[in-house]
């Protein structure tokens, strides 16, 4: 693992090497080496308590149980600590200079296989292609890599297709948000049709609420604690001077992307129960969310198809405006991916 504090300078990282090129169409497809780890209790804990995603059925107690599962979090944790990111988290990013910025644009998580308490996992980066276009701050860049986690039996696990957006405001400009777009929260869920259902069709119905929480505020010790969690160190999320010095939001940092999407996909999870796995969920950063600011989760079916339920998530402000949106693939646990407590 490439902890923090490790060597950067004159360490290859396939990620800088992109970004120093100007993100060439040459480097298209290429995989980094793979980083191995072996997948520990404690580091699933803390990265579950960090999200919300604790659940009594993942974290079960007791001197005889078995393995427990990671949370959709944990691709973070994976992705942080190898070399491939690590380096170009401490040198691209840290390097930016004012009026730049590189931002989270949102997250495609697809989770194939359990990944479990001691799994050994082979974790790759590959280059997607990226695009541009013109908006309010002139040209911006979106540009993306896949991370895939192999486990012992050489099974894909999991993939993580990071987003993000490159943006250059100026000199003399400041980060601004996206015009504003807003969501009416539903009524309470009501009763938990799903609970005691093993088949999606019986389970759910389209345009029932599936989960409506408010979430606890987004203060300055859980922005950090979920920081520590995942091991991430990007100054745009901690740092006042980087946040004042390069013009985001009034001076102040800005609560990490990933953290978003992953307190909307465990309060999802939360309300399904044990008996339902989020197979796909895909996510995506609307606006900047700042310490200090309250925000609700909720979600709806959008259709049933093929043994799964289309879940549309919804991230909002107590004035309605959307900070995050995504939609997950939901499907009842079955035997092959049962995690034995």
């Amino acid at each position: 693992m490439h902890y923090i504090g490790k060597k950067t300078s004159g360490v290859q990282s396939l990620l800088v090497d992109y970004a120093k090129s100007g993100r060439s169409e040459s480097y298209v497809g290429r995989t980094s080496e793979p980083y191995l780890f072996v997948v520990d209790q404690k580091s699933i804990e803390q990265v579950a308590y960090a999200c919300g995603a604790a659940h009594d059925w993942r974290l079960s107690s007791g001197a005889h149980r078995g393995p427990i599962e990671a949370p959709h979090a944990y691709l973070f944790y994976l992705l942080n600590n190898t070399r491939t990111y690590r380096v170009y988290e401490q040198t691209i990013i840290t390097g930016l200079p004012s009026g730049r910025a590189q931002l989270h644009a949102g997250d495609d998580f697809h989770y194939h296989r359990p990944i479990l308490s001691g799994d050994v996992l082979a974790v790759t980066a590959t280059i997607l292609p990226s695009y541009r276009k013109t908006g309010r701050h002139g040209e911006l860049e979106f540009f993306s890599d896949e991370w895939r986690m192999y486990n012992q039996r050489n099974e894909l696990a999991a993939r993580l297709i990071r987003k993000a957006i490159a943006l250059d405001f100026g000199e003399s400009g400041v980060l601004t948000s996206p015009v504003e777009t807003r969501a009416t929260l539903p009524p309470d869920a009501g009763a938990p049709t799903w609970l005691r259902a093993t088949d999606v069709e019986s389970a759910f119905k389209v345009d029932q609420t599936t989960h409506l929480k408010r979430h606890p505020t987004f203060t300055w010790m859980s922005m950090m604690g979920w920081l520590a969690a995942v091991d991430e160190y990007s100054p745009t999320h901690y740092d006042p001077d980087f946040a004042r010095s390069h013009r985001y939001g009034g001076g102040r940092n800005i609560v990490a992307g990933p953290q978003l999407a992953s307190v909307m996909v465990a309060a999802l999870e939360e309300s399904l129960g044990p008996g339902w796995w989020i197979s796909d969920y895909e996510n995506v950063q609307r606006r900047a969310v700042y310490p200090n600011e309250t925000l609700t989760s909720f979600s709806r079916v959008h259709s049933i198809r093929d043994g799964a339920a289309r879940i549309q998530l919804w991230l909002v402000d107590d004035e309605g405006v959307v900070k995050g949106t995504g939609e997950a693939t939901v499907k009842a646990v079955t035997d092959e991916r049962r995690v034995s407590a």
